[in-house]
């Protein structure tokens, strides 16, 4: 669920669904959704939201102890967010920042707050791609049972800046005002890359005892912008490392194991 804003919002959304079984052991399934939101009550903040979501997968059961499955999706998202720049430059060389700042608000209240020459927006596009394979074979020998998954993700996110207002997507009692702002700067795209392996073997000492061992292989690769040195000191010299969380590249190899008694 990806909610960007606590504000009054339109929401337009369809999803249609299918599944087709042509023999007993194989289903092939198939989804695709679109919608959009607007906020049409919001002056800044998130404007509006369109999202376009496909996914394909299917399993294969030849047996009652053998399963193979596999999907695929595609996930793409367009959010446009305005803001103001209320903020200019210091005129006066000769005083600080913070003081020229202080003058501003003393001799002119509220000018630039005001300003519609100095709206800007950000224009978002979010893609992504995922893919996953699972096998699962049971009673091997009559005491092994194996599970192996394998999923995949590939993320880019794009970000316009646009100075003034969007002809296309400002609302109807807004006048557009040619902006005063400099022309924004481009920043490069995002990227995220994950990929996740996990193996589970489960072996039977006895109709009542089994033991087990799983591992799991985590490989998180991301460039960000807002992740660099210059953004996140701390961040860069790898103080701070959260698995999942997509501060940080990262490589986990984990192992663990269990016993499992049967009542």
């Amino acid at each position: 669920m990806r909610h960007f804003d606590i504000a009054a919002r339109d929401r337009d959304r369809v999803t249609v669904l299918g599944t087709v079984t042509p023999v007993s052991f194989l289903n092939v399934s198939a989804s695709i959704a679109a919608g959009k939101d607007d906020y049409l009550q919001s002056l800044f903040g998130l404007r509006d939201n369109t999202h376009r979501v496909y996914t394909v997968g299917g399993d294969f059961i030849p047996s009652d102890r053998v399963s193979f499955n596999a999907g695929y999706s595609f996930e793409r998202y367009q959010a446009l967010s305005r803001s103001r720049q209320a903020n200019p430059p210091a005129a006066n060389a000769t005083i600080t920042y913070d003081q020229y700042q202080v003058l501003n608000t003393q001799t002119n209240p509220g000018v630039q707050v005001a300003d519609a020459s100095r709206n800007w927006a950000t224009d978002g596009l979010d893609r992504a791609h995922g893919a996953m394979v699972g096998l699962e074979i049971m009673k091997i020998g009559g005491k092994v049972d194996l599970q192996m998954n394998y999923d995949y993700s590939n993320a880019r996110a794009d970000y316009t800046y646009i100075a003034g207002a969007v002809p296309d997507r400002t609302l109807p009692e807004e006048v557009p005002v040619d902006p005063t702002l400099p022309p924004p700067t481009a920043l490069p795209p995002t990227r995220s890359e994950l990929h996740r392996g996990t193996l589970d073997v489960m072996y039977a000492l006895t109709p009542r005892v089994s033991i087990g061992m799983s591992y799991w292989y985590e490989r998180y690769r991301v460039e960000d912008f807002t992740l660099d040195f210059q953004a996140q000191p701390d961040m860069s010299e790898a103080r701070v490392m959260l698995l999942g969380y997509l501060y940080e590249p990262y490589t986990a190899n984990t192992f663990w194991g269990r016993i499992i008694f049967r009542w």
